[in-house]
């Protein structure tokens, strides 16, 4: 199985209207973000409410999940767990119908955004055609990947994410360099193989729950991990990409400086018991001796 590379009108209206008031995260040099910007500045719709939707992952999952406008009805299966963020992105929607209505939108993407859109997707696709992913994924992983996955280019912000909707193992690629791309593309594909692999363990880790606090009190320690089971997923994808992925796509790679830089820079406080274990272990075999060891 490839990754096939899509561009999403959807995100690129979400991120106009997002940008449009400053609630995207990125370079202010960016030279799309600045585009958009000035393109929109004299739009005088409402503003919304960031407090609604969180963070700007629940209305990307929305945004995903539905039609494209006017209509915007919702053409994915919503899993449970993950219907709490779509109602919480679907906040968006009434601020969305009202920007699509009364902009230029639809000219402004086919005439200025998509020709630069399409650049960004097929050089994608050229660095994506040197690397075999999802074989470096399920080699790690130990698990056959049978969904459908596909990478959108997202330019206009710096945030990247990777929801499984319904079958679909999407990589929402946001604002980074081709050289990082091979390394987002094996963090988010991760996600959904974490969730799996993770499953059979949830009692059992949300019995450690009071350990958040310490990567909290970490000054680097991202707010988006705010639950103690996305703090466990996100220490233990960083460690298998350091410990099993990277060393597979990256000569000379360093493990020692990649462990100090997620200590340091990202305040993963666990990091180095999660790599002590996965590191000669099949990672389904690692969990329950993290997981004593944690402390």
């Amino acid at each position: 199985m490839k990754i096939n590379v899509e561009l999403s009108r959807n995100l690129a209206l979400l991120y106009s209207l997002l940008n449009r008031f400053n609630q995207a995260y990125g370079k202010p040099t960016n030279p799309l973000r600045i585009k958009i910007i000035d393109h929109f500045r004299n739009y005088a719709g409402s503003e919304p409410k960031v407090e609604d939707y969180i963070h700007e992952h629940k209305v990307v999952i929305w945004a995903l999940s539905v039609s494209e406008p006017p209509a915007f009805e919702i053409n994915h299966d919503i899993s449970e767990e993950l219907q709490w963020h779509f109602n919480k992105g679907s906040s968006i929607k009434p601020y969305l119908i009202d920007f699509y209505n009364n902009t230029d939108f639809k000219s402004f993407y086919d005439t200025l955004l998509l020709p630069e859109l399409n650049k960004i997707k097929s050089e994608y696709e050229s660095i994506i055609s040197k690397f075999d992913i999802v074989n470096v994924l399920e080699s790690a992983w130990k698990i056959v990947i049978n969904e459908q996955m596909i990478l959108i280019p997202n330019p206009f912000t710096q945030g990247s994410f990777g929801p499984k909707i319904d079958s679909v193992n999407y990589q929402v690629v946001g604002e980074i360099s081709d050289s990082y791309l091979i390394n987002n593309l094996l963090h988010e594909g991760s996600h959904p193989l974490a969730k799996e692999v993770l499953k059979p363990f949830e009692k059992v880790i949300a019995l450690k729950t009071g350990l958040l606090e310490q990567a909290r009190k970490h000054p680097k320690y991202s707010k988006a991990y705010n639950a103690w089971n996305t703090c466990f997923e996100e220490h233990l994808i960083r460690a298998v990409q350091i410990g099993l992925l990277n060393p597979k796509i990256i000569s000379n790679y360093n493990i020692l400086e990649a462990l100090e830089k997620e200590k340091n820079n990202n305040g993963m406080v666990f990091i180095d018991t999660f790599y002590k274990y996965i590191n000669g272990n099949s990672i389904k075999r690692a969990i329950p001796k993290i997981l004593d060891d944690l402390k």
